[in-house]
Order: structure tokens, then C-alpha cells, then sequence
């Protein structure tokens, strides 16, 4: 999760030590603080539950045994498609600015449809966005694609203290 404020770090994490403390949280600042994150795409074939902290973990774990010229600061978001069947949750990507290309390059080869390292099986597809005009028609296609995929998908969540297994 990503926090914008206008506070200092410092200030922020004073103020939030309690709620962080009591929802066992803890707040770090993110790797790349000299230049800002830009969405470069987003990856189609991902499901609700998708966007979770194992996907993230394990894209940065990734990215983290790359060799040091070609790593970078990495985002993975919810957030809605829009298209005529209105808005269509995505999951989208976002990498410091001054490694965008690296970023494009690592998606498009991580992500083209074949589970190379992605939890749970996922075989997610990479749509590069950044610095392309998007028609239309191919809004429309990546949005109903995504929509198509997922179908009829439903998620919910259990809870408790004993093992699902007993």
C-alpha cells in the first residue's frame, strides 16, 4: 500500500505508530524517494484476490536478484479499466521514472501469459500503457478481455484460529 501525505516520514509514522502497533503494520519508505512512480501498464488474467502481498513480494524478490543496472522500484495497484462496460478492476504497474524502460522490458518478459514465478499459478498477460496512445477500440478490447476472463469470479474471506483442514 502507498501513502501520500504531506507530512514528513518521520511525522507520518509517529502518527500512525499506534494504529500500525495495534494492526501489526509496519511503514518503510519506499526504495525509490528521488524520483516519482509512473504507470507503465497494466497485467490482464488477474483475478480479485491477486493483489496481494505474496504477488508483490515476490515481483520484488525478483527484481532484487536482477543485476543492480537493471533494477527498479515497483508498484502493483487495484484500480479500475474504463471502457463501455464501465469500470473493470485491473491490476496496474508502476516503476520509478528514470527506470521505465527496464520496468517494460521485465514486465513483458515475466508477463506474457506463462507462469514463470507468479503465485498461485497466475499466468498473467502485461498490456504496456506508458507513452501509448490507446484507441478506443483497444480499450475496449483489453477491457472486455479482462471482464471475459474473470467471469463470473466471486471472492470471499474466512477467517479464525484453527486450520481450514480440521
Amino acid at each position: 500500500m502507498a501513502i501520500e501525505s504531506s507530512l514528513p516520514f518521520e511525522a507520518l509514522e509517529i502518527a500512525l505508530s499506534g494504529w500500525l502497533q495495534k494492526n501489526y503494520y509496519q511503514m518503510s519508505l519506499s526504495d525509490c524517494q528521488t524520483a516519482e512512480l509512473v504507470t507503465i501498464g497494466v497485467l490482464l488474467h488477474s483475478s480479485f484476490t491477486l493483489n496481494r502481498n505474496e504477488l508483490n513480494s515476490s515481483v520484488k524478490g525478483i527484481i532484487s536478484t536482477l543485476p543492480e543496472s537493471k533494477r527498479f522500484d515497483v508498484s502493483i495497484r487495484k484500480d479500475n479499466w474504463f471502457c463501455s462496460a464501465g469500470a473493470i478492476d485491473m491490476l496496474f504497474v508502476a516503476v520509478d521514472r528514470p527506470n521505465t524502460h527496464s520496468g517494460i522490458d521485465f514486465f513483458n518478459t515475466m508477463y506474457d501469459g506463462n507462469n514463470k514465478k507468479v503465485p498461485n499459478g497466475h499466468k498473467l498477460w502485461f498490456i504496456p500503457t506508458y507513452q501509448i496512445e490507446i484507441t478506443d477500440e483497444t480499450r475496449e478490447k483489453i477491457g472486455q478481455e479482462q471482464r471475459s476472463w474473470r467471469g463470473d469470479e466471486m471472492a470471499c474471506y474466512v477467517q479464525g484460529f484453527k486450520d481450514l483442514s480440521t
